[in-house]
């Protein structure tokens, strides 16, 4: 059976949390503080694992959907969606390091002709 969005908004915590399928493999955990999380439960390689999609409202029932074919596209070419996500992240954070900042706003810098920018370049490899 299919949730709706109705149906969510009305789910009330308990003492314990509870889970409640929308198909696929989706579901939505009501967890005892009120919190409600979007997962889905899939196997990769003969275990059993989930997958992780955020919190409910901030991630609609329309974009948990999404993820989850997103999902099963990957696992259809044989791609573990835990893997990929967290590769995607990885690489992100790479472009984001301390690193490569300090170089695009040392190479985008007018200097003049002075030790100055050496003294600088230096003193930014050290931190690397």
């Amino acid at each position: 059976m299919s949730l709706n969005d109705t149906q969510i908004r009305n789910y009330k915590p308990n003492e314990k949390l509870y889970k409640r399928a929308d198909g696929l493999g989706l579901y939505i955990q009501v967890n005892p503080n009120g919190s409600k999380h979007w997962y889905r439960k899939y196997s990769f390689q003969r275990k059993e694992t989930r997958a992780s999609y955020g919190r409910y409202p901030q991630v609609s029932l329309a974009d948990a959907r999404k993820m989850r074919d997103a999902d099963i596209a990957l696992l259809a070419k044989g791609i573990n969606p835990n893997t990929e996500r967290q590769s995607k992240k990885e690489a992100q954070n790479i472009d984001n390091s301390f690193e490569v900042i300090a170089r695009k706003w040392h190479s985008n810098k007018t200097w003049s002709k002075c030790k100055y920018p050496i003294k600088t370049t230096h003193s930014l490899l050290e931190i690397f």
